[in-house]
């Protein structure tokens, strides 16, 4: 039996346990969590002013962090009005300390005095957040544009469901006969057959992608022009696009802002790791013509790098079929959830009928050591998946 958890907001003398906790609980991904990470999110984070306390929730067994709940701070707008508020970042109870009631515990404190937003295709985390008071909806579209697989790990799966992963014996004869390869080659024709047809487009001219180390002041203008579109985006001016895209540690995101005929007309953010392409940041003025110029550079550059495959988060249902056009299928829907504060409860209903614009490179979703191959059984999910 576990003595009494303290529940409490970290301060930055916990920084050392917290430390240990990110070790504890992520083991070799820790690396990517402490220090580089933990320094961009809390000490050079625009939007933390000086505090002693950290937007981190720690559950304490006497001096040990057993769980721990984080926000990623910065600033939204819903329908043209600036809110302050947060993501839901990481949530990690430590094996011997789950079914303890301290992930709701640690969920209710970090969801108090503050607007705070989710995005999630874990029902587990959606029923666990509705169960405290969150609202939610559909808010986005992962999709993927296959290339090939890893056939080592389509193989390592496929052994670990028939459960011959164990046995050395049948695990090798399975792997000289090339199953890996021949279950790989069914899934990519599966999925070409799943493609939806593709449509000739009306062309747009005088369309240049200029590469940029850092956003300046005209991302800002582009900004002005989106900003009343979305029920709930994050604001999206030089300030956030430089500390998220530029600034983030252990990330290597090539960024482009699109122009037409020397005008700024959208931004575009790609990411290349582990054989898998991302598309972490993709909008504009709203022009669909441009948006599928937009995919088709994209898939080029990526596809240089040779990719298995790319992956996307569209939220804009009228630009779904501009990828579905350049060949990328529906992986999974995810769900937003959020929590407002008494100050601005009168935007719900808004929030919830109104599109977000929410991207790949929102919230926590592109983090280092997170970019991997579907699984096997998420790739046979999909190929059943009519919509």
């Amino acid at each position: 039996m576990k003595k009494k958890l303290i529940y409490r907001q970290a301060e930055w003398k916990d920084e050392k346990i917290i430390a240990n906790f990110y070790v504890d609980g992520y083991g070799n991904n820790a690396v990517y969590k402490y220090p580089e990470r933990f320094n961009w999110l809390y000490k050079n984070n625009p939007y933390i002013k000086e505090s002693y306390f950290l937007p981190i929730w720690i559950a304490l067994d006497e001096d040990k962090i057993v769980g721990m709940s984080t926000l990623m701070l910065q600033e939204f707008c819903v329908e043209g009005n600036k809110i302050f508020g947060a993501w839901c970042s990481d949530l990690r109870i430590l094996p011997d300390y789950r079914r303890m009631g301290i992930a709701t515990q640690l969920e209710r404190l970090r969801q108090k005095n503050t607007n705070v937003f989710s995005v999630t295709s874990s029902n587990i985390s959606i029923e666990l957040k509705k169960k405290i008071g969150y609202s939610s909806k559909i808010a986005f579209n992962k999709l993927i544009l296959l290339k090939k697989f890893d056939q080592v790990k389509i193989y390592d799966d496929f052994s670990r469901y028939i459960r011959i992963n164990q046995n050395k014996l049948l695990y090798n004869i399975g792997k000289n006969l090339c199953i890996g390869k021949i279950i790989s080659k069914i899934i990519v024709s599966a999925f070409w057959l799943k493609r939806k047809k593709i449509e000739k487009t009306k062309s747009i001219s005088n369309v240049v992608f200029k590469k940029v180390n850092r956003f300046s002041n005209e991302v800002d203008r582009l900004w002005e022009q989106i900003r009343n579109n979305y029920g709930l985006t994050a604001i999206r001016d030089k300030n956030y696009l430089n500390w998220k895209y530029s600034d983030q540690p252990h990330m290597n995101y090539e960024k482009y802002i699109v122009q037409v005929k020397n005008e700024i007309k959208g931004v575009l953010i790609l990411r290349k790791t582990n054989k898998v392409g991302i598309i972490s940041e993709i909008y504009n003025i709203g022009n669909n013509f441009l948006i599928d110029k937009m995919i088709n550079f994209a898939i080029k550059t990526l596809s240089e790098s040779k990719v298995n495959f790319i992956l996307v988060s569209n939220s804009i249902d009228k630009e779904l079929k501009a990828f579905y056009n350049h060949g990328f299928v529906l992986l999974k829907k995810n769900k937003g959830v959020f929590s407002l504060s008494k100050e601005f409860s009168n935007k719900k209903n808004l929030i919830e009928k109104k599109e977000w614009l929410i991207s790949y490179g929102d919230h926590d979703l592109d983090e280092a050591g997170n970019s991997h191959q579907p699984s096997l059984l998420e790739l046979v999910k999909t190929l059943f998946n009519n919509k």
